[in-house]
């Protein structure tokens, strides 16, 4: 016989027996007779109890917690425990809908970790020496699009990126196989690719990939998300300029969304830090093409088909004329940026 069962049973003899000589009949104690009895009716009292939260949580739209609740009731001349009132509220789904705590899910074992090489350090003189990584979402109506990103530290453009409904290690690693094929040949040998500690990063594929690049991982300290901030910085941009303004409703429209603004991201927005830079890097680009005779080697990032401000010069000084008669300027395949420019002028020093 269960325990339940024969507490019911004294219970209902109690009025016939002695209690003590009933307890020790059917051998349970006392104590869990007499918690069993305070328990009895408790279902009705909890009932009452959360009508009168329902009604507290419906005049504030469910935004106080089980402290603001019990303070209210005792207002109300209704004495209960706080943690009464907390176990009422849980039962019956009445907790606050605001700083709700997350649900945490481990997604993977951590199985490498990696110095924080990058130290915070987000200026490089050179291309392809310093990229960052990181994991967004997007919020769509068919659920949640998870973005993948690299971003070069010279010039802040976005070396390659990939998108997909789930946050699985082979987005991070297709990311890394996009970027590494588009800039294979141009690829310096100390590169450095910082990232969090998620547990992508953190994989054993993760850090085989890197290992046969030949790419120095890099990893942020541990509730640290400014050691990647150029990464979180990008993020930031694109949701505000892209997908907040225009909130995708399908993952199509999304991945139309990201793929449109990464273009005009990396060809066409005016980067405060390097829009100077590219005018010089092309001047003697070509001052040294002529001297050397020698071919430009371009980007191998996609280009546009315009709204560069260099192509007017370009056009204007196409041939011999202008300021500078004897420098035969050469007219670039469509728009140009930082990178391209210091390809084009490296490759022909």
């Amino acid at each position: 016989m269960r325990t339940k069962v024969k507490y019911a049973v004294i219970y209902r003899h109690r009025n016939e027996y002695a209690v003590s000589v009933m307890c020790k009949l059917f051998e349970v104690s006392r104590s869990g007779y007499y918690d069993f009895v305070s328990r009895i009716g408790k279902a009705e009292r909890d009932a009452e109890l959360a009508k009168k939260i329902q009604e507290c949580q419906d005049r504030t739209d469910k935004t106080y917690g089980y402290r603001r609740v019990w303070k209210w009731l005792k207002d109300k001349n209704i004495e209960r425990n706080p943690k009464t009132v907390l176990r009422v509220m849980k039962k019956y789904g009445l907790l606050s809908e605001i700083r709700r705590r997350r649900k945490w899910i481990n997604l993977g074992q951590q199985v490498h970790k990696y110095k924080n090489l990058l130290n915070r350090q987000f200026r490089t003189d050179r291309p392809n020496t310093k990229w960052v990584t990181d994991i967004s979402y997007v919020h769509t109506k068919e659920g949640v699009l998870y973005l993948s990103i690299i971003r070069d530290l010279y010039d802040n453009s976005i070396v390659a990126y990939k998108t997909a409904s789930r946050q699985t290690v082979n987005l991070v690693l297709d990311t890394i196989r996009l970027a590494m094929k588009k800039e294979k040949k141009r690829v310096a040998a100390e590169l450095q690719l910082h990232s969090d500690q998620g547990f992508q990063y953190t994989s054993h594929g993760y850090f085989k990939l890197t290992q046969s690049y030949g790419i120095t991982p890099s990893m942020s300290r541990k509730g640290n998300p400014y050691d990647n901030a150029m990464a979180e910085n990008f993020f930031s941009i694109l949701k505000t300029e892209c997908i907040y303004r225009h909130k995708p409703n399908t993952f199509r429209e999304a991945d139309d969304l990201i793929d449109r603004y990464i273009y005009f991201y990396n060809h066409e927005r005016i980067q405060n830090r390097t829009g100077v830079l590219v005018c010089f890097i092309l001047f003697f680009y070509n001052l040294t093409r002529n001297s050397a005779g020698q071919r430009a080697c371009h980007s191998g990032r996609p280009q546009s088909g315009g709204g560069c401000p260099w192509t007017d010069l370009w056009s204007r000084h196409s041939r011999r004329s202008g300021p500078f008669p004897h420098i035969r300027l050469r007219k670039p395949q469509a728009s140009c940026n930082v990178r391209s420019a210091w390809n084009m002028y490296r490759c022909a020093r």
